[in-house]
């Protein structure tokens, strides 16, 4: 597992060590391609992104732990599509742990090109719990009179 430790939304300037495996994995994928993948700093950034999606649903960080992030970049558009052409880029897969995201998993992904972005974000009950208790906090159920 490649390290990607971003300890929270407010460390927005991570040290270089931390990014590096991440970065070499990446690059190991990607090889010479730049255009349409990932790099380490589009991975953090939408880590903290996933990150505060789930925060603002009312996710605690002890129920963040465990939650696995898969995301597959979209395509280039519908322009790019009429000439027929697939597009490779990167898929990766993310999961938090007690101090952050780490990235698990990297690969090519072909996809077609007029293709949305494809996330993928499974939590845990606890954090589903959460949710819902944020979602229904100022909401109350009656039962309707018979």
């Amino acid at each position: 597992m490649a390290t990607l430790k971003i300890t929270s939304r407010s460390d927005r300037s991570p040290e270089e060590e931390l990014l590096q495996p991440a970065e070499a994995k990446l690059q190991a994928v990607n090889g010479r391609a730049t255009t349409y993948t990932l790099d380490a700093s589009t991975v953090r950034w939408f880590a903290l992104k996933v990150e505060k999606r789930l925060a603002d649903g009312g996710v605690t960080k002890r129920n963040l732990i465990g939650t696995v992030v898969t995301f597959t970049p979209g395509g280039p558009g519908s322009a790019y599509a009429r000439k027929g052409h697939d597009f490779i880029t990167t898929s990766v897969k993310l999961r938090y742990v007690t101090d952050g995201w780490r990235l698990v998993s990297a690969e090519k992904a072909s996809r077609r090109s007029d293709s949305n972005e494809l996330l993928h974000i499974r939590i845990s009950e606890a954090a589903q719990n959460d949710m819902l208790r944020r979602t229904f906090e100022d909401i109350t159920v009656h039962t309707a009179a018979a």
